[in-house]
């Protein structure tokens, strides 16, 4: 029976430390603790990406509230903490936090004293990446690393000269925009009596219109497309 009772245990202890490794998977970052230490103990994430820590030794925590040296608040964009876990060499999750606030969080391990020891750690969370790297839209930004805030605008403007564009990429007024679109993209325009014209933008027109921009000629609404 009593033989019983210890396999029982056994199955559930690993079962439970089962159940903590696989509560840090899918993490896109993991800082490990360990023996009055966290490894990175300083890390730049950008904002909605989830840390895992995993404990190799010891017994720790992740408090990211109260300092355990000051006992002051760390003045975090929001507080975090996970509770107290007894780690090994094969490494046990103490668990996983998102962070969905740009800023700066310090954190220690509040156990007896860790935090004084050194076992500290900052995170870094950037906002995410802004802008635009489509360049077929209005604000596009080559130095962009994402598309999710493209502008585009779908209206149709005067460009004076008795032509009009029908843009699918057409300049947005309330953007400083580069002139678009962007060469060997072939553009609709109708003629001052409606009839429909195919052109395709070329180095030496995209030229002209981003000179005449340039010295003031034009504003970006006004780009005219001369037809030869």
């Amino acid at each position: 029976m009593r033989f019983l009772s210890f396999l029982l245990v056994l199955i559930f202890g690993l079962q439970a430390t089962l159940t903590l490794a696989q509560d840090c998977n899918g993490a896109d970052h993991t800082v490990l603790a360990g023996n009055l230490y966290f490894n990175p103990a300083d890390l730049t994430i950008s904002v909605g990406e989830t840390v895992a820590w995993v404990n190799e030794g010891g017994f720790h925590d992740v408090n990211g509230n109260i300092s355990a040296i000051s006992g002051e608040s760390f003045g975090n964009p929001e507080a975090f903490s996970l509770p107290t876990v007894t780690g090994e060499a094969a490494g046990v999750c103490m668990g996983t936090h998102t962070f969905t606030v740009a800023g700066t969080y310090n954190y220690d391990c509040s156990v007896g004293s860790h935090a004084t020891n050194g076992m500290v750690g900052t995170i870094t969370v950037e906002a995410a990446a802004m802008g635009c790297n489509d360049d077929l839209a209005c604000n596009y930004d080559s130095t962009a690393t994402s598309n999710a805030d493209c502008q585009y605008n779908d209206d149709t403007f005067d460009f004076s000269e008795g032509f009009w564009l029908v843009p699918i990429n057409a300049l947005n007024p309330d953007l400083d925009c580069d002139i678009q679109p962007a060469v060997g993209t072939i553009t609709s325009v109708v003629d001052a009596e409606g009839a429909p014209v195919t052109v395709v933008v070329d180095a030496a027109l995209e030229a002209y219109i981003n000179g005449a921009v340039a010295d003031g000629l034009l504003s970006s609404l006004q780009a005219i497309l001369l037809l030869s």
